[in-house]
């Protein structure tokens, strides 16, 4: 028995009788394995599978600036004669999404198609000109250069032409001419050239959608048609890699 200060606490063993100890729980580490695996069996093969997508996926981006970039073409009538105007600076953006976009065999525009492309383009107003001053000047103050420098373009969608011949495709995009943005539709084909594309699109439009009052001369005598044919042919450069 134990002996304290409070007197003898019954049932306390003696310091002859061996005390009961309860054996200690053994750890089975193969269970305690097979079940961490299967809770994070799906966990690793969600990440294995976003790893697999990611290495399969491909971005490639274009890009393309200042004078040399691309061709602009712009022709319409007036009363007197008809006439042009021609630029030879497009600059923007193309990025072409999805698998295969950097294998040069493949069809770019079956790419544009088949992926999620991303294109914004833009002509500068001044780089526009003809072989009459005066025309450039109206030209100038019809598209209110001084307040929308640029005329732009943001591709939305790309869908394939019936009947086509496999090059081409129908762009759908916002136009905006002088601060006002209307949606079109105009047929376009690319082309690869060594490491730039060669995409041109031909749109037929009116220029009083874009609420542009058509350029008049000798006191409105002379007064240019309201429909235009607009001819871009824009080459954009494959840019480097970056991390």
């Amino acid at each position: 028995m134990v002996v304290g200060r409070a007197g003898v606490i019954p049932g306390a063993p003696s310091a002859n009788q061996p005390r009961h100890m309860s054996k200690p729980k053994m750890i089975n580490k193969q269970q305690i394995l097979r079940k961490l695996m299967l809770r994070t069996a799906p966990v690793l093969a969600a990440v294995a599978l976003i790893a697999l997508g990611s290495a399969n996926a491909e971005t490639v981006r274009f890009e393309s600036s200042g004078a040399g970039s691309g061709s602009v073409l712009i022709a319409g009538t007036s009363t007197l004669h008809d006439w042009e105007v021609k630029g030879d600076a497009v600059h923007g953006f193309l990025v072409l999404n999805g698998s295969g976009s950097g294998d040069a065999t493949l069809d770019p525009t079956q790419l544009l198609l088949d992926g999620t492309p991303e294109a914004r383009v833009e002509i500068p107003v001044d780089t526009l000109t003809s072989d009459n001053r005066g025309m450039d000047r109206r030209m100038l103050s019809a598209l209110n250069a001084s307040d929308h420098p640029t005329i732009d373009f943001a591709l939305d969608s790309v869908r394939s032409l019936e009947g086509g011949d496999g090059g081409e495709a129908e762009a759908i995009g916002e136009l905006t001419i002088s601060g006002v943005t209307r949606t079109v539709a105009f047929p376009v084909t690319i082309r690869r050239n060594d490491g730039a594309l060669e995409i041109t699109g031909v749109a037929e439009l009116v220029i009083s959608d874009f609420e542009i009052d058509p350029p008049r001369a000798m006191l409105g005598a002379i007064r240019t048609g309201d429909e235009i044919t607009v001819r871009v042919t824009w080459e954009p450069v494959l840019t480097p890699e970056t991390d």
